[in-house]
C-alpha cells in the first residue's frame, strides 16, 4: 500500500504573482511545517479576477510545480483565494424549530439554521463563500456561543454572509479543474490573510485586516471572535507604480524598482535628488517628489478603506485598530498614513512561527497564501502522494489540449 502524508496547500492567484505553499502536518500535534514554496509571474488576472484562463493556468502550473519540486510530492487538493469588488457581505438571520423539546442540538441543526439564513436572501447570480453565525438565541435565551448538546424548541441567530458572483467563481473552478486539482475551499483573500496573522485578542477586541495587493485592497472586519464585514477597494500597488511612472516621467518597470528601493512616506524620510541605475541606464529623480506621489495615493486608498469601515459601522470603533498585509504593506512609513486617515492604531503583520521553510515567507505579501494553507489543513482529504507514481507537469498540461 502506498504511503501517504497529511499535507496542506494554499494557492493565491494575484494580479502580479501566483503563489503556492505546501506544508506537511504533524499527525499528532497538527503543527504545520513548510515544505514547498512556489511563485510565478501572474498573467491573465485583472483587479483580482481571471480574464484569460490559459495564461492563468500556465502561471499556476509553474508555481505549483516549483512547490512540488521542493517537497517531492504531487498535490491534488488545495484551498484557493478569490478577490475583487464582486465579493460582498450582508447581514442576515435564521430561525428553525427543533425536532422536539428533548432533542439535543447537533451539527445538522446548525447547518439547517445557516441554510435558513441565506434562503431567499442571496441573489441567484451570487454564490455563498462564508456563512458566519454570531450569538445564538435558544427559546429567548440570548448571548449563547456554543449550543451543541442543549435542548429547546426554537433556535435562531444572526449571521454575516459573504458572497461572490457565480460567473467569477465558476471561472476560477473551471481553471483549476483543467490542471487536475481539486478545490477544498474557496475563500476571500482578506479572510484568509486574517487567519494567518490576526491574534485571538485582536479578533475579540475588534480589528480590521487590510490587504493591499497589486490592484485591489481588501478589508475584513472582526469583533467578538467573528467576521463582521468584508469590502474591496479597486486600488492597489499598481496604481502607486503608475502614479510614479507618470509623475517622474519614467517607464512603469523603472517606477516599480524605485518604489521598492527608495520610497519612504514617513515624516523623517530622506530628501534630495537621486541618480538610479536600472538595466544599464541612469535615471535622476527627486526623492521628496516621489515620496509625495506615493503618499497621496496611499491617503486615497485609506480614505476608501475608511468608507468601508463607516458603512460597516466600525469607523473609530476598533480597539485593536487595523492590521496591514500585502506587498504594499512593506512601504516604509505606511502605518503613519494609515493612522492619520483611519484614526486608529495601525500595524504591519506577517506570517511567523512556521517550521521548515517558514523563514522564506516571513513577509506581509505571503499572508493570504499562508492563511489558505491553514484552511486547507482542515480538509479531511488533504493527502499527498509520492512524485514517482504520479503524472508529471507536462502530462497535466497535455490534458488541456486533448
Amino acid at each position: 500500500m502506498q504511503e501517504t502524508t497529511k499535507y496542506a496547500v494554499g494557492l493565491d492567484i494575484g494580479t502580479s504573482s501566483v503563489r503556492c505553499l505546501i506544508a506537511s502536518q504533524d499527525a499528532t500535534r497538527g503543527a504545520l511545517s513548510i515544505v514547498g514554496v512556489g511563485e510565478a509571474k501572474s498573467k491573465g488576472v485583472r483587479k483580482g479576477q481571471i480574464v484569460d484562463s490559459n495564461s492563468v493556468i500556465d502561471a499556476i502550473d509553474l508555481a505549483v510545480n516549483n512547490a512540488e519540486q521542493n517537497c517531492g510530492f504531487r498535490i491534488n487538493t488545495l484551498a484557493v483565494g478569490i478577490n475583487g469588488s464582486h465579493i460582498v457581505s450582508i447581514k442576515s438571520d435564521g430561525m428553525i424549530a427543533l425536532a422536539s423539546q428533548n432533542h439535543e442540538i447537533d451539527q445538522e441543526d446548525l447547518d439547517r439554521l445557516a441554510d435558513n439564513s441565506i434562503t431567499g436572501r442571496v441573489p441567484v447570480n451570487q454564490e455563498v463563500l462564508e456563512v458566519v453565525p454570531h450569538e445564538y438565541r435558544l427559546d429567548g435565551q440570548t448571548g449563547l456561543r456554543d449550543v451543541k448538546g442543549l435542548t429547546g424548541n426554537r433556535l435562531d441567530a444572526n449571521f454575516t454572509v459573504v458572497t461572490g458572483l457565480n460567473s467569477y467563481i465558476n471561472r476560477l473552478k473551471d481553471t483549476l479543474s483543467q490542471i487536475d486539482i481539486k478545490t477544498s475551499k474557496i475563500m476571500p483573500n482578506a479572510v484568509a490573510a486574517a487567519k494567518a496573522v490576526l491574534t485571538s485578542s485582536q479578533v475579540d477586541n475588534g480589528v480590521a485586516l487590510v490587504d493591499i495587493g497589486e490592484s485591489t485592497t481588501s478589508v475584513a472586519i472582526y469583533e467578538e471572535d467573528d467576521l463582521r464585514y468584508t469590502g474591496v477597494v479597486e486600488l492597489g500597488g499598481r496604481h502607486i507604480t503608475n502614479d510614479l511612472a507618470m509623475g517622474l516621467h519614467v517607464e512603469p518597470e523603472v517606477a516599480e524598482a524605485i518604489k521598492l528601493k527608495y520610497i519612504d512616506v514617513s515624516e523623517h524620510n530622506e530628501k534630495g535628488d537621486i541618480i538610479f541605475k536600472f538595466e544599464g541606464n541612469d535615471y535622476q529623480f527627486n526623492l521628496d517628489e516621489a515620496n509625495n506621489i506615493v503618499a497621496i495615493r496611499l491617503e486615497e486608498i485609506f480614505e476608501q478603506v475608511q468608507k468601508i469601515l463607516k458603512k460597516a459601522g466600525y469607523a473609530g470603533k476598533l480597539p485593536s485598530g487595523v492590521i496591514l498585509v500585502g506587498g504594499v504593506a512593506n512601504t516604509k512609513g505606511i502605518t503613519e498614513i494609515a493612522k492619520q486617515e483611519l484614526n486608529v492604531v495601525a500595524k504591519v503583520a506577517m506570517p511567523s512561527n512556521l517550521g521548515g521553510l517558514g523563514d522564506q515567507i516571513e513577509d506581509p505579501k505571503y499572508a493570504t497564501v499562508v492563511g489558505l494553507m491553514m484552511v486547507s489543513a482542515e480538509a479531511p482529504d488533504a493527502l499527498a502522494e509520492d512524485f514517482s507514481d504520479k503524472p508529471g507537469l507536462f502530462s497535466k498540461l497535455f490534458k488541456r489540449f486533448k
